[in-house]
């Protein structure tokens, strides 16, 4: 009996796609049929073996089979590098990656899909309560100019944030990226201002959490010495914070 291998390249050079022929080992094979990847890098390689090559190659233009097979080494490392990516590693340009991985490999590159991020009703039922309270606070300032308000944001800032797409087969649907999960090192900023300028820039240590422990500590008590210097002369011990999601505003 022919052996998956071989079979995977007969049906690849009779044009069928890797979703078909994987369908069809199946029914040929049951259990034991090869999974995606492997039915992926056979289809692959049978799209630049050499008799394919003399058959899909322009006149004059010979090709580089040792080429294509750094190419799908890379790929295969790194399934989501952009052509310009494969083009510095192998030190080619990026004109001759793109055709091979278009004209030989028959891949297209697509662009990663966003998933984003959904509130539930009571997130959303909370965050009208917390603007409320806030617009009140505003409001009762506005006659000093608001110079008794202080706000302050905070936000992760990722070093990466994922991949832009991907080099696939044409029938492949476009990979997906979760923009709420940041995929590489990050670090977390607060920053700090009101109506006379910024009063605290805060990078969270690696290794620490941004908890309520670390707001008061690190953000709240800072604020506390420094009450002179943003409320001059006032007799106020104590100021009050609204704390919105992910904003916060505090109040003298």
């Amino acid at each position: 009996m022919m052996s998956q291998k071989e079979k995977i390249k007969e049906l690849a050079k009779k044009g069928m796609k890797k979703k078909e022929i994987e369908q069809e080992l199946h029914v040929l094979y049951g259990a034991s049929s090869l999974k995606s990847t492997a039915i992926y890098k056979y289809i692959a390689k049978t799209k630049f073996s050499p008799e394919v090559l003399e058959e899909n190659d322009k006149p004059g233009r010979k090709i580089d089979s040792q080429l294509l097979n750094r190419i799908q080494e890379v790929l295969n490392e790194m399934p989501f590098a952009s052509s310009y990516i494969i083009a510095d590693i192998l030190k080619e340009t990026q004109t001759i990656v793109y055709r091979y991985l278009t004209n030989h490999l028959g891949l297209v590159y697509k662009q990663s899909l966003w998933i984003p991020h959904q509130l539930n009703f009571q997130q959303k039922k909370d965050r009208v309560t917390k603007t409320k309270e806030l617009l009140s606070v505003l409001e009762k300032s506005k006659h000093q100019g608001w110079r008794g308000i202080i706000t302050g944001d905070q936000s992760w800032f990722g070093f990466y944030y994922g991949h832009d797409g991907k080099w696939c087969l044409p029938e492949e649907k476009n990979p997906v990226m979760n923009g709420s999960k940041i995929q590489m090192k990050k670090v977390m900023v607060t920053i700090i201002w009101g109506v006379n300028g910024i009063y605290i820039v805060d990078f969270l240590p690696d290794g620490e959490s941004y908890n309520s422990e670390y707001f008061v500590e690190h953000i709240l008590n800072r604020l506390v010495k420094m009450k002179a210097d943003i409320w001059g002369g006032s007799d106020v011990k104590k100021f009050g914070y609204i704390l919105i999601i992910p904003e916060f505003t505090i109040q003298k």
